[in-house]
């Protein structure tokens, strides 16, 4: 969702990371590390065991940075996105959106259950809600809405933040609740899910197979419903079309199931759309190219050689 923070109502900080000395780590990093972050990104559990193993791990606002000699890095594009960096001395930055991906999705996948919208982009990943509002007393009331779903949520589990703010966007003014879990450990998980939540995991995992199968048994009914609307709107198209061919066709034009085309062949059709009370003839003319013929079909310029199944007038 576009739109710019203007005033901030409620805001909590996720686990901030503790001060480290500033020396770079001289360890030659072996390349199947660099080969293992390039492929997935990276968890924070990993990042503790690199750290055990010597390498200096420095987390920012946007991203972390491992220090270490590093190989030449060969992929800076993860899910679509430029998330990893090399640094002149050798070290790796990589984006939070390619730290602990696959727990993000899960989290975020199971909140969107509850209505939180998402937004993933090359600078963000994180869910929401949003109420528009014309007046104070509204956003006053739906931010103590969101509020109140997200006052048990402890931010102390995951790094990143939470937060209530008002919003403007070019359609108005908005009360957004956001959260953005930059990293996560898997212990902490589906402590955080719960929180938002505000149920059990059991429960959940049980509303949310409710939820898909429902949503299936909506999405088979529609389909059938649009599958029996398009073979009605089919038929009506087919009656329209023998009912104009019953007058029969155009003068001077002959039926063809096989034709080449020639410079100046013209060629009729039955147009029949079920929104039209009857079908009507629409004609083409073909005029030569170099090297191929070439005619206009709706505003569409084709090609092609040969045609069937068709009306057709010759060149004189």
């Amino acid at each position: 969702m576009n739109y710019k923070i203007t005033e901030k109502l409620f805001e909590k900080n996720g686990i901030t990371d503790n001060k480290h000395i500033l020396n770079t780590s001289e360890i030659t990093v072996d390349e199947s590390v660099l080969n293992e972050i390039e492929k997935g990104g990276v968890t924070l559990e990993r990042l503790n065991e690199l750290n055990k193993s010597g390498l200096d791990i420095y987390k920012y606002q946007t991203q972390i940075t491992i220090h270490g000699l590093f190989p030449e890095l060969g992929v800076n594009y993860l899910y679509g996105y430029k998330l990893l960096f090399q640094n002149k001395n050798k070290s790796i930055g990589v984006k939070w959106m390619a730290i602990d991906a696959a727990k993000k999705e899960r989290i975020y996948s199971a909140l969107s259950y509850y209505g939180w919208g998402c937004v993933k982009n090359s600078t963000s990943w994180y869910v929401y809600k949003m109420k528009a509002v014309t007046n104070k007393e509204q956003a006053a009331e739906w931010a103590a809405k969101f509020h109140n779903e997200t006052k048990n949520l402890n931010t102390n589990l995951f790094f990143g933040n939470a937060g209530i703010y008002m919003a403007k966007s070019m359609f108005g003014v908005y009360v957004v609740s956001e959260i953005n879990i930059n990293g996560i450990y898997e212990k902490n998980v589906t402590q955080v899910i719960e929180q938002v939540a505000g149920k059990r995991i059991s429960e959940i995992e049980t509303e949310i197979e409710r939820i898909k199968l429902e949503r299936e048994e909506k999405r088979k009914i529609e389909h059938e419903e649009f599958e029996k609307e398009c073979e009605m709107q089919k038929e009506k198209e087919r009656q329209m079309a023998a009912e104009l061919l019953a007058n029969g066709i155009p003068e001077g034009y002959k039926f063809y199931e096989s034709l080449d085309i020639v410079d100046g062949l013209e060629t009729a059709y039955v147009y029949s759309f079920y929104h039209n009370d009857k079908a009507e003839w629409r004609f083409n003319k073909y005029t030569k190219r170099p090297r191929q013929i070439k005619f206009r079909k709706n505003g569409i310029e084709t090609y092609a050689k040969t045609l069937r199944n068709i009306y057709a007038k010759l060149p004189n």
